[in-house]
């Protein structure tokens, strides 16, 4: 988990709150998914052809959790460098 931690803060350049939202919005992903694979068994249990319906749903509900981490990924760490910038010229200014 360390190294998840430093990674986080060197490769990606968040600070203590962006490592926090970034993992928060993973997590966030991770539930997505497993939704979207629990779903897919209700709804072929349901009633629907498992052989029609099952596979699909549940890629789709892969890359739907997977487009979700990018997603929300990619706003954390915008926010977080815009944060960094904003913090940035305070210190300047002062």
């Amino acid at each position: 988990m360390g190294q998840y931690w430093s990674w986080l803060a060197n490769e990606l350049k968040l600070t203590a709150g962006g490592r926090i939202a970034f993992t928060a919005a993973l997590a966030l992903s991770a539930v997505v998914g497993c939704a979207g694979v629990v779903l897919s068994f209700v709804n072929v249990e349901s009633g629907n052809d498992p052989e029609v319906a099952l596979g699909f749903q549940l890629v789709f509900s892969l890359v739907l959790a997977a487009v979700c981490a990018v997603i929300l990924g990619g706003v954390v760490t915008a926010l977080d460098a815009g944060f960094r910038a904003v913090r940035r010229s305070f210190r300047r200014s002062s």
